[in-house]
């Protein structure tokens, strides 16, 4: 009887383990093209400084995932109703912040609008001027929603892609007149016929941060956050 207990223990101790590894096994990685924090060329993730440090972390904790390159609206989707799925770079905002484990902030974001050089007319000092224009987002990114929170309206004054690379390409040649971000990307400002033109007033904070989708496993989030903590620690 006693060693048909521990045969069925040690049993169950190792499908625990296999039940583990099998969930960390399915650990899916989403992210979009965000220089400088996520660099992708030929549909692969190649630099920046928040895929460095998921590199880095998914190796130090030994989880094997590949990284899928998205339009952003995809990738969120994914993150937001599958089990086990990590997402970077993503704002944290009031309305996002029950639906994700947020990881790790990689930086702050100051949010203002952009217009092309080419267009020296364009003048925005608040948001009822930016309503005067047409402007280009990212679908289901955090600066579409805002914009449409505020009042911005689909076809009339909003223009949404699928990533923000033809989101500046449309300022730059003309098909919109501003855009709503934190940054230009170095490599949208070497590429622009024209330059940007940076409109003054900051209008918001934001967070950015690694974040992992509610259903992803405990065993998985215990990993993770243990190896962003030992990451902030050796900072």
């Amino acid at each position: 009887m006693i060693v048909r207990a521990v045969f069925i223990l040690l049993n169950v101790f190792y499908a625990s383990i296999s039940i583990a590894h099998s969930s960390d096994a399915h650990l899916r990685v989403v992210t979009e093209h965000f220089p400088p924090y996520q660099i992708v060329k030929n549909n692969e993730v190649t630099g920046g400084t928040a895929y460095n440090v998921v590199k880095a972390v998914l190796e130090k904790a030994g989880l094997h995932a590949h990284m899928e390159v998205l339009p952003w609206a995809r990738a969120y989707e994914i993150a937001l109703k599958r089990p086990n799925v990590i997402i970077f770079s993503i704002a944290k905002t009031p309305e996002r912040a029950p639906l994700f484990h947020w990881l790790y902030k990689l930086g702050k974001l100051e949010f203002r609008f952009y217009s092309s050089n080419k267009n020296k007319q364009i003048r925005i000092d608040n948001m009822l001027d930016a309503k005067k224009y047409i402007l280009a987002a990212v679908r289901g990114s955090y600066e579409a929603d805002k914009l449409l929170s505020l009042g911005f309206r689909l076809d009339t004054n909003l223009i949404l892609v699928n990533d923000f690379s033809h989101a500046w390409r449309m300022v730059d040649k003309g098909r919109a007149e501003a855009i709503y971000a934190s940054h230009i990307p170095p490599k949208v400002k070497h590429s622009s016929l024209h330059g940007y033109n940076q409109h003054p007033t900051v209008y918001e904070h934001r967070f950015l941060y690694v974040a992992a989708s509610l259903s992803t496993s405990q065993t998985t989030l215990m990993t993770l956050k243990n190896t962003f903590e030992q990451l902030k620690k050796s900072q």
